[in-house]
């Protein structure tokens, strides 16, 4: 589905005369099949949010190639749409015109589309409140609006920045749990940015762990071949407690490697 072949990405503005910009993006290699959930963690700075840039087609890789089944990115397509921190809900229109909005776009005929943006606020259990404006509702039920919304664009590929950080933990948890339910239905990729460990391994079956100077992934953590049992056991390993460390010391900036450009 998505493959990430030797990624490297740098501005192509130069500096200092002739002297290229340092490398954003450093040696980024990861696959995601469908329905598969890709959590990536690091720092600020390390190149997550360009991550994501370069799979949407926002961006275009310096070197090596993004891939959607076998066909390289070239540009932005509604097969790949982001949910973002904030919640970019259009505030003067209602949350089921939120959504007929990304149905108008598709060319769903307008008798079509209020049944159809109803169902997609069903997914999220959000029907009830299909006339009620964002501002009168809560910032998880706006958060939910935004996943009903990128869900109407029929995406192949959800592409997620942060989306949960300014959600309280109950709410966040609500909201997580919808997602992963609605995706893993609908064999959705999911690839998730953040800051938060807990939220990376809560949604990943991979977690992939970044470091800055360039940006690039030191070491991945494979959930997807563990069983119940070993999962329930996972917080007491040895490996995920080497792994909890690895991921401290590059959060707390006490990383020494560094890659020049």
């Amino acid at each position: 589905m998505l493959l990430l072949d030797c990624v490297n990405f740098r501005y192509p503005h130069k500096r200092h005369g002739n002297e290229l910009s340092p490398w954003v993006l450093k040696d980024i290699c990861f696959k995601a099949d469908a329905g598969e959930f890709v959590s990536v963690i690091g720092p600020s700075g390390c190149g997550k949010s360009t991550l994501l840039a370069l799979i949407s087609g926002l961006l275009r890789p310096s070197e090596g190639r993004v891939l959607v089944n076998g066909t390289e990115v070239t540009g932005p397509s509604r097969t790949r749409v982001m949910i973002f921190q904030g919640h970019l809900v259009f505030p003067w229109k209602s949350a089921v015109q939120n959504i007929e909005f990304v149905l108008k776009s598709r060319g769903i005929p307008r008798y079509e589309r209020r049944d159809m943006a109803l169902d997609y606020l069903s997914k999220v259990r959000l029907e009830s409140f299909a006339d009620a404006y964002p501002h009168q509702l809560s910032g998880g039920m706006q958060q939910r609006i935004g996943i009903a919304r990128a869900l109407a664009a029929e995406p192949e590929i959800l592409l997620l920045d942060e989306p949960f950080s300014s959600l309280d933990l109950v709410t966040k948890c609500a909201v997580i749990d919808e997602l992963k339910e609605i995706a893993t239905q609908m064999r959705k990729t999911v690839v998730l940015v953040t800051h938060n460990l807990d939220e990376a391994f809560y949604i990943g079956h991979r977690v992939h762990l970044m470091a800055a100077s360039p940006g690039r992934i030191t070491t991945t953590f494979d959930l997807t071949e563990g069983k119940p049992e070993q999962l329930l056991a996972l917080g007491r390993s040895r490996e995920f407690q080497d792994f909890k460390e690895q991921v401290s010391t590059i959060m707390n900036g006490h990383q020494e490697e560094r890659i020049h450009p």
